[in-house]
């Protein structure tokens, strides 16, 4: 487990892994949780870390165990993504100091060892009535690279990896100067989170980062913000500055990407499985059959996952797989392939040209949820051309790209007397101002040919004086800046992942071989 795993938030039966993005003041801590002075500043550092942790996580998330490691190799394989003195020594000396406090419970160590489960407490349900002003760091690394287990693993930096990254601050930077809101019905605030029913919203977690899956073709999905976590139902409610929203998304995205490839033609819907349509709970379940069918590697587990899906049904998972390889049956091969990774990278190299033409060029906020975006109703029709452009870019042309996106219903008026004057919620008293792009810039979508530069122009964000949530202000455009390319040792670097536990075993001998000389012959 590491801060990120998203995938906790969607299993209930899974540990939350510890993080170190929260950040309450050390002078605040120490006060109301009389920590004691550490030996070094790292030491210190990393109990504030952990502290601010658990604190946040029996606030948000009460009862959920919080899982660790105690294996040094661990640590050593994140060096590229934890904070300076996150180490094995550090962690585990503030986990067991902060038990000794009594601030975590229920502590159950797990012997150091590669896999299997680790070691995992929870914290002090008294710890949720404490009250203090946190905060949630950016995410350290906006590039995320996962082995096979999905565990963390370096990379070599490169011009690629530079340019990425750079789209993604930049789209953070943007983000986090818009106004965010959640106007749905049902929806409590209790102090920096929202409620609705069993399940909690941070609206402070804008900063998105991108996940990859051993390689750079593989994954590379935005991942991040709050909005994401967010029920389909619910996401029709969002505002952006104040004004209503809409989710267009790609219809069928992986099918189409699919058939495309193959150079055939989509005729229809292609989760409309003869013999398992008439309703939309059926439609629904060969979708999820169809992306099980492209994820899986084998025959056996894509089985397996769908008869888990249909109750344990595995006559009638067979049945299913049955009838999708035969309304497919021109691109069969692609089924349990284990080409699922491979066609998340395509639909995240999309995702990566929109938020460039959208967010990066014109400074308009778009909320990316995988295969789909939110903006704000004003902008629908340049996100509608932008999204078409940027799958025939990565895909190919299409005989009809009308059919290459569809919007969902836009979202409608929702103000109640629970959310009504709660101040995460944008004033709903103020009108409505559609933002404005601060900027128009050149673009693939209005030349048709794609920037030397995708990001060489620094867009100004909207900013709002304290407290004034009626009417976004437009800053003047800052003056373009000339992207600096990365050095050439970067960009033509080796791309192999560096081992650290390799590289630390020989600095330690080559460390010890010299002692050894320095030290004068025993007599």
């Amino acid at each position: 487990m590491h801060s990120y795993d998203d995938h906790w938030l969607h299993d209930p039966s899974r540990d939350r892994p510890l993080n170190h993005q929260w950040r309450i003041a050390d002078t605040e801590l120490v006060e109301k949780l009389h920590l004691p002075k550490l030996k070094t500043k790292a030491a210190d550092d990393v109990l504030h870390l952990i502290a601010a942790d658990i604190l946040m996580s029996a606030r948000m998330y009460s009862g959920r165990r919080i899982s660790y490691s105690r294996s040094a190799g661990h640590y050593k394989r994140r060096r590229q993504y934890s904070p300076r003195g996150y180490t094995l020594a550090t962690v585990t000396a503030a986990i067991d100091l902060l038990e000794q406090l009594g601030y975590i419970v229920d502590h159950d160590r797990r012997p150091p060892g590669r896999r299997g489960t680790q070691s995992s407490f929870r914290p002090n349900p008294l710890l949720a009535e404490l009250r203090v002003d946190a905060v949630l760091e950016p995410v350290r690394c906006e590039i995320i690279m996962k082995d096979e287990d999905g565990d963390v693993i370096p990379y070599a930096e490169s011009g690629r990896v530079h340019d990425m990254r750079a789209v993604v601050r930049r789209v953070n930077q943007v983000l986090a100067e818009t106004g965010i809101v959640l106007d749905a019905e049902g929806i409590v605030a209790e102090g920096v989170t929202l409620r609705k029913g069993d399940y909690v919203m941070y609206p402070a977690l804008k900063s998105l980062y991108r996940v990859f899956n051993g390689k750079w073709t593989l994954g590379g999905r935005y991942y991040g913000g709050w909005w994401q976590a967010v029920k389909s139902e619910d996401r029709k409610h969002l505002r952006l500055d104040g004004e209503r929203t809409v989710e267009i998304d790609y219809s069928q995205i992986h099918p189409r990407i699919i058939y495309q490839e193959a150079g055939i033609e989509l005729v229809g819907d292609a989760y409309d499985i003869p013999g398992w349509k008439g309703t939309k709970e059926l439609r629904d379940l060969c979708k999820a059959a169809f992306n099980i069918l492209v994820n899986a590697t084998c025959y056996k587990s894509a089985l397996g996952a769908l008869a888990w899906e249909m109750g344990g049904d595995r006559q009638g998972a067979e049945e299913l797989i049955d009838a999708i390889k035969e309304r497919h049956r021109d691109v069969a091969e692609c089924f349990h392939s284990g080409v699922g990774l491979r066609l998340q990278g395509l639909d995240a190299r999309i995702a990566e040209i929109v938020l460039t033409e959208m967010t990066v060029k014109r400074g308009i906020p778009v909320l990316p949820i995988h295969d789909s975006f939110v903006v704000a109703e004003s902008h629908r029709t340049m996100l509608v051309r932008v999204m078409q452009k940027a799958f025939e870019r990565v895909v190919g042309k299409t005989s009809d790209p009308e059919q290459i996106v569809k919007a969902n219903v836009r979202n409608t008026e929702v103000v109640t007397e629970t959310c009504g004057h709660t101040d995460y919620k944008w004033n709903s008293s103020s009108p409505a101002t559609a933002p404005t792009s601060p900027v128009a810039l050149p673009s693939i979508v209005d030349s048709g040919s794609s920037p030397s530069v995708p990001f060489a122009i620094s867009v100004a964000a909207s900013s709002r004086p304290a407290g004034d949530l009626g009417t976004p202000q437009v800053i003047e455009p800052l003056k373009p800046v000339v992207r600096r390319p990365a050095p050439a040792f970067l960009r033509h670097g080796n791309s192999t992942p560096v081992d650290w536990e390799v590289r630390s075993a020989t600095r330690d001998a080559e460390r010890s071989a010299r002692n050894r000389q320095a030290s004068p012959p025993s007599t």
